[in-house]
């Protein structure tokens, strides 16, 4: 896949996406996104969880932080063959994935969900996170598998093999540099091993269904 841009308002964080991505454009608010933004195959990202987070006051669509119509625009506009969204698990009670849903369905498009903790990734926690999975008319496979197949998911987790652990942190004099701001982009991240597990399983039932060839490369948007 092939980064096209990216989109995100703190500047600690986008500091690290310029570190890692320098040559790739970063849109510093998602209104900022309009008819002039490149197109994208896959539309990745995450809404902001404080309004739905067990941490918060949970005000749903009442808090001003419920970007989800946001997003909602920006697949309208963009027209993406997939879109991936994560979330906490949080997102699932109180009829909250509803509207989301309800959306994607207006706009034509099919969708799948799961809950999926770290653990089933070799991490040694659990903090599960909701992904949704979504396809237009135009990514319609011929077969009849699904992003979440069970079976194929069963035997491409590594659950058991735990990650290796970082040496403890010594305390020193000044302490570690932006530390509150990398404890809260930590607290916002997701585990990039699954979002590569999904954007895998995407590629090979493209490529089942149209004959592309993963190395030929998918626009992608990531936030």
């Amino acid at each position: 896949m092939e980064l096209s841009w990216l989109c995100e308002k703190n500047e600690f964080r986008i500091k690290v996406l310029r570190k890692n991505f320098p040559s790739v454009p970063v849109y510093r608010d998602v209104a900022e996104i309009n008819g002039s933004t490149p197109r994208v195959d896959l539309l990745c990202g995450g809404f902001p969880c404080q309004p739905v987070s067990i941490n918060g006051l949970q005000k749903g669509i009442d808090d001003d932080r419920w970007l989800w119509p946001e997003f909602d625009r920006v697949i309208g506009l963009l027209r993406p063959r997939y879109i991936v969204i994560e979330n906490v698990l949080h997102l699932t009670s109180h009829g909250r994935m509803a509207p989301i849903f309800q959306c994607l369905a207006s706009r034509g498009y099919d969708a799948e969900w799961e809950s999926l903790p770290a653990a089933y990734f070799g991490a040694p926690h659990q903090r599960y996170r909701v992904w949704i999975v979504a396809y237009s008319p135009a990514a319609r496979r011929a077969t009849d598998q699904r992003i979440f197949e069970p079976a194929r998911w069963r035997t491409e987790l590594v659950k058991g093999a735990w990650w290796s652990a970082e040496p403890r942190v010594r305390r020193v004099d000044d302490g570690l540099p932006n530390w509150m701001d990398r404890v809260r982009s930590i607290g916002d991240s997701l585990v990039p091993q699954i979002a590569e597990l999904i954007g895998r399983r995407i590629l090979t039932l493209e490529g089942e269904a149209n004959g592309y060839k993963e190395e030929e490369g998918t626009q992608a948007l990531c936030t």
